[in-house]
């Protein structure tokens, strides 16, 4: 069992490219978290969207795919994606005992590599905190009825990927029957300040919610969320 390591290895892949701030603080943010809940977990990162390497899967015992702006809606993909996505379709069954956890685009990206679609949302991009109604596999596995978590998104799964069970409404967070995967479209790794650090660095989230709805988006980054303990939760069950 990977809990019985010494020192449990954790992968992030970053999947979005920035010399902004909010690119590092976010990477910082997983690391911590996943830190606070595994002390002495040991983390490597890759960066695949720069020609960097993929993760040797059987070197870790958790992979955690990061949010990013790639269109996963189209057909025709990046190459480094395209090859991301028969990576995951031929790593994951391979390695029964590597945990995959993904986040927004992670998620997006695990749909897709196992039979999903992505979709454009009807109603514009989706900032800040909100509600995320539990299933009853969700409520079993987070011990509630909801989630408040950080939004940062234009587009969701439109068709559900094969083998996985649903643990939130619309398919917002997913686990695989083989409870090797568990991933998000909403983003348990962040906070106010990383939000409003995307939202000053990329005018066109303000500009694609509509001008109404603009003013609130201040309000909305800043509401208290669960993302901490929905991390914790995470851990546990990837690595514990």
């Amino acid at each position: 069992m990977s809990s019985l390591l010494p020192s449990p290895r954790v992968a992030i892949v970053r999947n979005y490219q920035t010399q902004d701030a909010w690119g590092q603080q976010m990477l910082d943010s997983i690391a911590d978290l996943a830190h606070k809940s595994i002390p002495h977990a040991s983390i490597h990162h890759f960066q695949p969207i720069e020609g960097g390497d993929l993760p040797s899967v059987a070197d870790f015992d958790l992979i955690i795919l990061t949010g990013g702006t790639l269109d996963l809606s189209e057909v025709e993909i990046l190459p480094w994606a395209k090859e991301m996505i028969e990576w995951l379709h031929r790593e994951v069954p391979a390695h029964p005992n590597t945990k995959w956890l993904g986040f927004c685009w992670g998620h997006q990206v695990l749909a897709r590599a196992f039979g999903g679609t992505i979709v454009f949302r009807h109603d514009g991009a989706l900032i800040g905190v909100e509600s995320i109604g539990l299933l009853k596999p969700g409520r079993d596995f987070f011990g509630g009825s909801q989630l408040l978590l950080h939004k940062f998104h234009k587009r969701v799964i439109g068709k559900p990927p094969e083998g996985f069970t649903q643990l939130a409404e619309r398919w917002e967070i997913m686990r695989s029957d083989s409870n090797q995967i568990l991933s998000f479209q909403a983003h348990p790794e962040l906070d106010e300040k990383i939000s409003r650090g995307i939202l000053d660095s990329d005018e066109t989230y303000r500009a694609s919610v509509g001008e109404e709805a603009t003013k609130d988006l201040e309000r909305l980054v800043a509401l208290e969320h669960d993302g901490a303990d929905t991390f914790h939760r995470v851990m546990k069950w990837a690595l514990c």
